[in-house]
């Protein structure tokens, strides 16, 4: 009896697993391909632009970006879905309007620059009034996920270095990009 217990208990574990969702990353990137992020900034606007990266399927997310690093003037938010509460630089919830996976483009924030020093931080944090404290996103099952935080570099030099995610591709997929 206590075998077959213990097979249901792990059963029930593995399929608990299975059925996790990857959180992925909200990062902060130059560009609206998250290829870069390093941010230039010598006065006048600039804009970074804001991806749900790496996930495997979120239906929503909440966060905050922070630039107190930097001197900037927050002028405005383009966001991708029409249903977006907030703002950007106070903390906004993003209703996705379906599942979707892989790099999600949330939108773009929009500043007057003033030439930060070098290597200043833009950073991806939990909204202020999110609960948990943490970034957080809502999973395709209806669940709670909380997906790391990006940062970018504004005005980098050799000094710093930011990383920007690499997603997975099959062969065909890279292929395609070719033809």
């Amino acid at each position: 009896m206590n075998r077959q217990l213990l097979a249901l208990l792990f059963s029930l574990t593995a399929a608990a697993t299975s059925f996790a969702q990857i959180p992925g990353k909200i990062g902060v990137y130059a560009d609206a391909g998250a290829t870069n992020c390093y941010v230039v900034d010598v006065g006048g606007l600039v804009e970074v632009h804001m991806l749900h990266v790496l996930t495997d399927g979120a239906a929503a997310s909440r966060f905050k970006l922070d630039v107190s690093a930097t001197s900037w003037i927050h002028l405005g938010d383009n966001w991708d879905f029409e249903l977006a509460l907030g703002n950007s630089v106070g903390g906004v919830s993003i209703a996705y309007g379906e599942c979707l996976s892989g790099s999600i483009y949330l939108g773009k924030a929009i500043f007057l620059g003033s030439s930060a020093p070098l290597c200043t931080e833009v950073l991806i944090v939990a909204d202020p009034q999110a609960v948990s404290g943490q970034i957080e996103a809502a999973s395709c099952m209806e669940t709670r996920m909380f997906p790391a935080g990006g940062r970018a570099l504004v005005n980098a030099d050799h000094t710093c270095q930011c990383t920007v995610p690499v997603a997975t591709a099959t062969w065909s997929a890279i292929k395609s990009l070719y033809r």
